[in-house]
């Protein structure tokens, strides 16, 4: 029971997914699905009108092509094999007409109006580069036809035993075709309408998205080129155009290679640095520039420009104004300077001296007893404290140079 179930619940899988199938198709497909479905309908209708007829037709071609036609459909919605399925299906379609036109009236009957819709089928879901080889196809072969049939009238089978036969099976054709050009040209239509819509709101999303990022860009106190694999310009922000109208009297242009508007100082060295970029790593450095009497300083960075699909395809230039950085950072280490020097002086120049007065005290104790001991005791007292001073200072600055250099 449940292998039944089983086989079951897989029959309908297949049978939602030949109406229904996921995931995102080409034009081509989805015609081929909606054609294979409407030709499977079409072939039902000839099956039933031939039996009401009572008209002639070869033993079971109808059904055997009903079968193929699951087939295909089968193994191209289904199974996903899409590889000559198509231009093999159209084949055999066009295979099954040309046999049909001998066994079903020749000229009389309705296989000259059928080849039109093999060869729109042909023009609807093939490659472009087919479509010579599908329109030769369809004009050589019905000719070789109806010539063969003016020379050997002999050779056609199934002619009608009466014009009803004739009537009823040629309407029924025609109006087949008729619907079939009709209902394929409105999906084609409906398709295209819905790719429009898609579009559109793609486009407008693009835009929404180019708007946000412009305003990004803007945003950025920083210089912000987009390059291109050649190093040509792609994009650049107001702040870059500023920048460049200052200093040189110009403006970028988009399209135009970036090593001619790029400081000279760096200019020989960007190559090196772009090279790298492409090859996925990122650069960041320090710049010095010149411009007259000014300095400016530019924290350089280069980092790969990557596509939808991760292919490196340019990198993004953006120049960091750090001037005022550096002239803090010079700043702190003169500041450091001076306290070293400063931390120096007071241990070697100034407690130097002191330590050597303070080595002659006992001696002078010693040599000049009429001075006072008090007094002797009072400048020893004195002089301990200034050196206590003197370190305190020194041990001061010191820490104060610690401190800067690690920060």
């Amino acid at each position: 029971m449940g292998r039944i179930q089983e086989e079951k619940n897989k029959i309908s899988f297949y049978f939602k997914h030949i109406l229904h199938p996921g995931g995102e198709y080409s034009i081509e497909k989805y015609i081929f699905q909606v054609i294979s479905i409407m030709t499977i309908a079409i072939l039902c209708i000839f099956i039933v009108v031939d039996t009401i007829a009572n008209v002639a037709v070869p033993p079971y071609l109808l059904e055997v092509l009903l079968v193929l036609q699951f087939l295909f459909l089968f193994l191209s919605q289904v199974k996903r094999i899409y590889s000559y399925i198509i231009n093999l299906y159209i084949l055999i379609g066009f295979i099954a007409l040309a046999i049909n036109y001998g066994l079903n009236a020749g000229i009389n009957g309705p296989t000259l109006i059928l080849l039109f819709m093999t060869f729109q089928l042909a023009l609807s879901v093939t490659e472009r580069k087919w479509y010579p080889f599908w329109m030769v196809l369809h004009i050589v072969v019905p000719i070789g036809c109806i010539i063969i049939e003016s020379q050997y009238p002999s050779l056609i089978r199934g002619r009608y035993r009466s014009l009803r036969e004739q009537y009823i099976d040629m309407s029924t054709c025609f109006i087949v075709a008729i619907l079939y050009m009709y209902l394929v040209t409105t999906k084609i239509r409906g398709y295209m309408l819905r790719q429009q819509e898609i579009s559109a709101q793609k486009s407008v999303e693009l835009a929404a998205s180019e708007i946000k990022l412009q305003a990004f860009f803007e945003g950025l106190s920083d210089q912000f080129f987009l390059l291109d694999d050649k190093m040509n310009i792609v994009h650049f922000n107001r702040e870059a155009a500023d920048l460049y109208q200052k200093l040189f009297g110009t403006q970028p242009k988009e399209g135009q290679a970036i090593g001619p508007i790029l400081h000279s100082s760096y200019r020989s060295r960007f190559p090196e640095d772009f090279k790298q970029s492409m090859a996925g790593v990122k650069i960041s450095h320090e710049q010095k520039f010149n411009y007259g009497d000014e300095v400016s300083w530019r924290q350089v960075s280069l980092e790969p420009a990557r596509n939808n699909t991760g292919k490196i395809v340019g990198a993004t230039l953006i120049l960091k104004d750090i001037t005022k950085q550096k002239i803090s950072q010079e700043r702190l280490e003169t500041k450091n300077a001076l306290l070293e020097k400063i931390a120096f002086i007071q241990a070697h120049e100034f407690r130097g001296p002191l330590t050597s007065i303070l080595s002659l005290l006992p001696l002078i104790k010693e040599e000049y007893t009429e001075i006072a001991p008090h007094h002797i005791e009072m400048m020893e007292e004195a002089l301990k404290k200034l050196d206590g001073k003197i370190i305190e200072i020194v041990e001061l600055a010191n820490e104060a140079v610690r401190l800067e250099k690690g920060s």
